[in-house]
């Protein structure tokens, strides 16, 4: 719950500093923002292909988020900055497929997790592992 509540700080925090200086943010800075943001998801597909030894439908919607994110947040940073780089409708087309992908996944893997560790979540609901449409429960950490 802390953390929680250390991230609600952190976003309340950032869109006061956004909503007080949003007059004086060009474009440009804007751009080097989204930039920033399309490396960092960058880094979480590298890390997630270098770590992800086993590969779920929450796995894969979460690395076709980031990509998606990767994707397009570059392309929308190098327009800002006058780059062509990337500015096709293929790579938005490949971008709004990641996405649905994505969105499908992590909804399925999201579920298949809830339903498995129903008794972990929710200690007064017993027998989770007699319900599970999903087959024998595994180890899903």
């Amino acid at each position: 719950m802390k953390k929680l509540i250390g991230w609600g700080c952190l976003v309340g925090g950032t869109w006061a500093v956004y909503h007080q200086a949003s007059d004086r943010i060009t474009p440009h800075t804007d751009a080097t923002l989204v930039g920033v943001i399309a490396a960092v998801s960058f880094g979480c597909v590298a890390v997630q292909l270098i770590w992800t030894w086993k590969w779920r439908a929450l796995s894969l919607g979460l690395l076709s988020f980031f990509l998606g994110t990767a994707l397009l947040y570059t392309r929308v940073s190098a327009g800002a900055w006058g780059h062509d780089l990337w500015q096709e409708r293929a790579v938005l087309s490949l971008v709004r497929s990641l996405y649905l992908v994505g969105a499908i996944l992590t909804a399925g893997g999201l579920a298949r997790w809830a339903w498995r560790n129903v008794d972990r979540s929710f200690p007064w609901w017993r027998r989770a592992d007699g319900r599970d449409p999903f087959g024998p429960s595994g180890d899903d950490r």
